[in-house]
């Protein structure tokens, strides 16, 4: 898979962000978080929630969930999905340049420059006039394995991944 662009956000500019766009993020958690190690803790009931900025962060740092680090990934994508669902609304749309700047400048790393937006503004109207129902993106939770750690972590599609893609996307 080609990644044409990518901004990487620390924790605490994740938090920012939500707390920016004054909107807790909605989402639903398939099973109740408990952990505390440290200075760490969490106490979030499972169920459909309304994530405040700083719960939004304790999901995403969430070290023990039932599945595993396949799970996490598949809760991280969940997130930003929703993120986008909630977003990218009409509502915003004069708020675009601003929100660009905004974003862009939290990041720790990109590859995102102005241009790259420009020439994705008719796109991204388009899908923000054609979001009244918060459903434009789709989290899909692909079947594989993670091999490795680190910034040397990798993930891997099975084989017949080209016939299974279509069931999944429906």
């Amino acid at each position: 898979i080609k990644f044409d662009n990518y901004i990487v956000i620390s924790y605490e500019n994740v938090e920012k962000l939500v707390d920016y766009l004054e909107m807790g993020i909605i989402i639903r958690l398939d099973e109740d978080l408990n952990y505390s190690e440290g200075k760490f803790s969490v106490n979030i009931g499972g169920g459909l929630r309304t994530l405040t900025p700083p719960q939004v962060v304790k999901v995403l740092r969430y070290p023990a969930w039932h599945g595993g680090r396949k799970q996490r990934a598949d809760i991280q994508a969940q997130l930003a999905a929703a993120l986008i669902n909630q977003y990218l609304r009409p509502s915003r749309k004069d708020k675009a340049d601003k929100d660009f700047s905004f974003i862009v400048n939290l990041a720790a790393r990109k590859d995102l420059l102005v241009s790259h937006f420009a020439e994705a503004r008719d796109g991204l109207d388009f899908l923000s006039e054609n979001n009244k129902e918060g459903q434009i993106c789709k989290a899909v939770s692909l079947p594989g394995e993670y091999v490795g750690s680190g910034d040397a972590i990798r993930f891997y599609l099975p084989e017949d991944i080209k016939q299974t893609l279509p069931i999944l996307l429906q």
